[in-house]
């Protein structure tokens, strides 16, 4: 994480200096393990300091993380959202007035209530998909259970950021080309950083087309990337 705090603020600084704006997202399973381990209670309030201190600009917590910060009495960081039974919607404006949907979406408990999840994704995209000029959703499904719903509902959301079970995409489309597909390698040790050329028309639409309207990188977080001493500083602690 101390890596990733060094790549942030460089990337924050970058952005600063040209048209370009910047957002940091971070999805569900920060906090808590997919395989459900429990970290010792002390490792929460230290992760809560470090994403504190990474500053992003939205972040969501699945249930299972929301419920133990809560009996733990951490406050959640600002900015971070708790996703129970149903989406969440937030929306950030950019300075220039453009506006930025993010649906963060419910882990549905049982196999018998995913359709219903998938359901209540589609109403919710329909209700907010004209309200913003870029819709994103924030999934901890996992990779089988999202490209169900990318194969079922092409085009719903702009950009879909995965989490959960199963392994990294860099990136992939849905079939009509309208919605980007990126999931998150495992272990925390890469970030993904789309960029998106056109400022002025966010959504494209033809659909996406790789290099031309819509840039992904995956960008490990080497040695190259020197740690950021206050983030190391808290987990020595």
């Amino acid at each position: 994480m101390a890596r990733r705090a060094t790549l942030l603020q460089s990337l924050r600084e970058e952005s600063g200096t040209g048209d370009e704006k910047f957002l940091a997202v971070a999805g569900p399973y920060e906090f808590e393990r997919i395989q459900k381990i429990r970290h010792p209670d002390a490792h929460y309030a230290r992760l809560a300091r470090a994403f504190a201190r990474l500053d992003y600009d939205l972040g969501m917590l699945c249930s299972v993380e929301a419920q133990t910060l809560r009996s733990l009495d951490i406050p959640y960081p600002s900015n971070w959202f708790p996703v129970e039974n149903h989406p969440l919607i937030k929306t950030i404006r950019l300075q220039d007035r453009a506006s930025i949907g993010f649906i963060l979406l419910p882990v549905p408990e049982e196999d018998a209530v995913w359709s219903e999840t998938q359901n209540r994704a589609v109403r919710a995209v329909e209700k907010n998909k004209g309200r913003v000029d870029l819709l994103f959703g924030i999934s901890p499904w996992g990779k089988t259970r999202e490209q169900e719903f990318l194969e079922r509902h092409p085009g719903t959301f702009d950009i879909l950021l995965g989490g959960g079970p199963g392994g990294g995409v860099r990136q992939r489309f849905s079939e009509d080309r309208k919605t980007l597909w990126v999931r998150p390698y495992r272990k925390g040790k890469t970030v993904s950083k789309i960029t998106l050329p056109d400022q002025e028309q966010l959504r494209p639409e033809s659909g996406w087309r790789p290099e031309e309207n819509v840039k992904v990188e995956t960008i490990a977080l080497s040695e190259e990337i020197h740690a950021d001493q206050e983030i190391t500083a808290i987990f020595r602690q």
